[in-house]
């Protein structure tokens, strides 16, 4: 951070060099310093995606939802896509806010534009649990991540394979 403070110090205005200022700056908990910094960033480019997302991690990370969501959405109106860690962001907004359907909703956006990871999926499983009653409705989901994610291994695939029976056993005797 030193050094990319000490160019700015010198003159240097350039879009990349306060990109990273702002990024040290926020990575060192300088909200305030990162937020400034990124608002020059997008005086020279108002289309930086990355700053519009990385303030809308400031906003959330001080609580500020609302703002968080506006500049969260705005990375996605500038950028060309891929919206995985967009969408993620705006669910685990929608978390804070405590609306799982809505956040399982972004989990799925999410899982849509990056297929491939297992922890996206993950989420939406963990959700559909929260938002859906019967487990009729939930076990689907945990089946496709299985058949999606059986091969991996870790701590996650244990606990969804656990999960599918878990509902299996519920299903089986809500029906005596």
């Amino acid at each position: 951070m030193p050094l990319f403070e000490r160019l700015v110090a010198l003159g240097e205005t350039q879009e990349y060099i306060l990109s990273k200022l702002a990024f040290c700056y926020f990575k060192s908990w300088e909200f305030e310093k990162a937020r400034s910094t990124y608002s020059q960033v997008l005086r020279i480019n108002d289309q930086n995606a990355d700053a519009y997302y990385n303030l809308g991690l400031i906003h959330l990370k001080e609580q500020r939802a609302d703002s968080a969501h506006w500049f969260v959405q705005k990375s996605i109106v500038v950028q060309t896509p891929v919206l995985a860690r967009e969408y993620e962001a705006l669910a685990r907004i929608e978390r804070v806010r405590e609306n799982p359907r809505k956040a399982l909703e972004y989990y799925q956006r999410a899982h849509q534009e990056a297929p491939e990871v297992s922890m996206l999926f993950h989420n939406v499983c963990t959700l559909a649990d929260q938002v859906y009653d019967k487990p009729e409705n939930v076990l689907p989901f945990y089946e496709e991540y299985v058949e999606r994610y059986g091969n991996e291994k870790g701590y996650a695939i244990e606990m969804v394979k656990k999960r599918v029976s878990q509902l299996k056993q519920e299903i089986h005797f809500s029906k005596k």
